[in-house]
């Protein structure tokens, strides 16, 4: 059991640590790799310092490492030109979601809750985000869609209730094809009929379609299909009054309210083209995006391989702690429960010097391989 030092001399009280720890413990293996720590807590109160003294075979150091991490993001808007903008925006590695979304709001004026992080692929929707995700989830290479959304309506006697649509076009049905151009946003009223639905949904995509396309008296050209809905009936029917109320729909819409996702409830929707008509309607898609000076930024400092040395782990793994709520210390002096100032410290090495560096960082949803340049000085 370590002994506190009651203002004792440190010397005095070491040994006798170490002389009741052989007692149990004397063999030639700690005769060669023991050493000891001191313990150090001093009270904010009166700034006396009680000094415990502690054995130790093998020193384990934390390897530093950066405590940011870049995110990159694709800002949609719903005004501007381009209606894109990539960002490199860099945050701390224990950060959340909600913390990028406030960040976003803050630099961009969007309000926080009309903005809809997800994360897309070839094929579609991947991962809509939810404020408690830790942003380890995302891979530094991913790039995260921020979109826009309009101020939900509230309902009316003639329109009914609003809907939110988010959408991404595909070309090719079922599980066959691949998305292509941006996500786009719509507000609409629940009672719009399948034609209604299809003709607002190009005007908001008037930037890709053929500049000779009309609109007027098209006929059913889209295939809508619900991300979410129920299984075997994911695709809006064309032929009833009202498709946005659609039990398919509901299904999809409490899912999303069932969530911890930040922003409007909305519909996720995957706009399928087939070939031939996204040919005669669509001119060549090529996403006009703005890239933001922050992205080659973040990316040059991903190129860095950040040095360090025994020293620099040493001072990180030494440093003083102020202790939390959680963990009081009793005073001996005072004698009440006080959050005191600990700091740890090398009271003596051993013959031999073990030091194990911990290259790996656990989070709470994954573990990772740190990538720190050593220098090492060796010496004859």
């Amino acid at each position: 059991m370590s002994k506190d030092s009651h203002g004792r001399p440190d010397d005095v009280v070491a040994a006798e640590t170490l002389a009741n720890y052989a007692r149990c413990n004397s063999s030639f293996v700690l005769d060669c790799f023991q050493g000891q720590f001191r313990s150090s807590l001093v009270c904010p109160n009166y700034g006396k310092q009680s000094n415990t003294f502690d054995p130790y075979i093998c020193l384990s150091l934390p390897i530093l490492h950066r405590q940011t991490r870049p995110v990159f993001v694709n800002l949609v808007g719903l005004k501007g030109d381009p209606r894109q903008v990539k960002l490199g925006v860099s945050m701390d590695i224990h950060a959340t979601i909600k913390e990028l979304r406030e960040i976003l709001s803050k630099n961009h004026q969007i309000p926080s809750n009309q903005i809809v992080l997800i994360e897309l692929g070839d094929d579609g929707f991947q991962q809509t985000y939810s404020d408690d995700d830790v942003l380890s989830i995302v891979d530094e290479n991913q790039e995260v869609y921020a979109v826009e959304t309009p101020e939900l309506k509230p309902a009316t006697q003639s329109e009914g209730e609003y809907i939110l649509l988010l959408w991404v076009n595909r070309i090719g049905t079922g599980t066959q094809g691949r998305i292509f151009g941006s996500p786009y946003v719509l507000q609409i009223s629940r009672e719009a009929t399948f034609k209604e639905i299809q003709k607002q949904m190009l005007v908001a995509m008037d930037d890709i379609l053929q500049n000779d396309v009309s609109l007027e008296n098209i006929g059913i050209v889209l295939r809508l299909r619900v991300i979410g809905g129920l299984s075997g009936k994911c695709y809006l029917p064309s032929d009833v009054d009202h498709p946005l109320y659609m039990p398919t729909v509901d299904h999809a819409l409490e899912a999303i309210e069932a969530t911890t996702v930040m922003g409007p409830h909305h519909l996720k929707l995957i706009v399928e083209w087939d070939q031939e008509t996204k040919e005669e309607m669509i001119s060549d898609v090529e996403v006009l995006m703005e890239v933001d000076p922050s992205v080659q930024k973040l990316r040059n400092q991903q190129k860095q391989v950040p040095k360090v040395t025994l020293d620099d782990c040493f001072q990180h793994y030494f440093v003083e702690e102020k202790l939390g709520e959680d963990n009081a210390w009793m005073c001996p002096s005072c004698r009440q429960h006080q959050l005191g100032v600990k700091q740890l410290s090398l009271w003596s090495c051993p013959d031999y010097f073990i030091i194990h560096l911990k290259r790996f960082r656990q989070s709470s949803s994954q573990r990772t391989k740190l990538k720190a340049l050593w220098n090492f000085l060796f010496w004859d």
